[in-house]
């Protein structure tokens, strides 16, 4: 006998796991998603969610009521430039580049560069910080960093 004296108490334990598995089994197929959510909504649990408030969409056009306009930032860090290149040149390459999104409107945007020290004298870095209305930020963003 491989189990010994507890041999025989093993296997009943055993057989009486299987019982109970395949009941477990057959239980858990007859359960259908019906059934489940039939049962969640007589114990309540789908009720006692809150309800969200609806959110009010309008267009009235309002010269008196004005909307705020919200501004983003982003910072571009550009580095091993010439060490001839000003501050001026990569203000105005960045404001060329941001004349395609802007239309002429320059309001939407402010263009801040500041000249980074640098390591060693054969190149130039720089800090450029854009403020954009955040209607344009997705935008500008992409065309910069083309």
């Amino acid at each position: 006998m491989i189990f010994g004296h507890y041999g025989h108490l093993m296997l009943e334990n055993f057989r009486q796991y299987l019982v109970i598995k395949n009941q477990l089994l057959l239980l858990l197929s007859q359960l259908s998603v019906a059934t489940v959510v039939r049962e969640a909504a007589r114990s309540d649990a789908l009720q006692k969610q809150q309800n969200r408030k609806k959110v009010a969409v309008g267009s009235k056009v309002d010269s008196k009521v004005k909307p705020v306009v919200t501004r983003r930032c982003f910072d571009v860090f550009i580095s091993r430039l010439q060490p001839d290149t000003t501050v001026a040149d990569i203000e105005s390459c960045t404001s060329d580049i941001m004349e395609k999104i802007l239309n002429g409107d320059h309001s939407r945007v402010n263009i801040k560069c500041t000249h980074l020290p640098g390591k060693h004298h054969f190149y130039t870095s720089f800090h450029v910080a854009v403020t954009v209305n955040s209607d344009l930020f997705a935008t500008a963003i992409d065309v910069l960093m083309r």
